[in-house]
């Protein structure tokens, strides 16, 4: 992909000026830099940011299948449609835990 592909795909975050400049090392990228960067890739924010060295890496933790499937499904989604889906988890966590609340043996 070219810079000016990233440029065009970042929808105006990010300049193929300000790339070239960083990619040269004349530059240090910014958050938005990079939030910019990941756009235009298609790739998670968190993983620019990771590699810019602005976001410390999270501690390895292993993830099954379906927690990976869940995170691919929950990046594709619309901000507002991520927070939806966020809202619905918890309410249904709450739920869950009244009804083993509910169902627990009195001694």
């Amino acid at each position: 992909m070219s810079i000016r592909e990233v440029e065009r795909r970042s929808q105006g975050k990010v300049s193929d000026a300000t790339i070239v400049r960083i990619l040269s090392g004349k530059q240090k990228p910014t958050c938005d830099t990079c939030i910019g960067i990941a756009d235009g890739l298609g790739e998670p924010r968190w993983i620019v940011l990771e590699i810019a060295g602005i976001l410390e890496s999270p501690p390895s933790i292993e993830l099954t299948a379906d927690e990976v499937e869940w995170l691919r499904v929950l990046q594709s989604l619309s901000a507002e449609s991520q927070a939806d889906l966020i809202k619905y988890a918890k309410m249904k966590k709450v739920m869950e835990s009244r009804t083993e609340y509910r169902t627990k043996e009195v001694p």
